[in-house]
């Protein structure tokens, strides 16, 4: 289990194809991770602008523990 003061946050953004790299990499290289897709919410904008920002209404992160991220840091960035 990897506790919030033992993690290292590894990317945070909106890319659900970085996201899919990321977890595919840490998984290839057998590093246990928390991966989470946070729903920005409902919005209360017109009609027009609804369908621009339904593509950023996810975000999605990625921890791993602090130990293992030295280790994999220069394969993120």
């Amino acid at each position: 289990m990897i506790f919030f003061w033992n993690r290292k946050e590894v990317y945070r953004g909106v890319s659900v194809q970085k996201f899919n790299e990321i977890r595919n990499m840490l998984r290839a290289q057998d590093i246990r991770f928390k991966a989470l897709e946070k729903n920005a919410g409902e919005t209360k904008q017109k009609p027009e602008t609804v369908e621009k920002s339904r593509k950023y209404s996810t975000i999605y992160v990625v921890y791993v523990k602090r130990k293992d991220y030295k280790r994999i840091k220069p394969y993120i960035r």
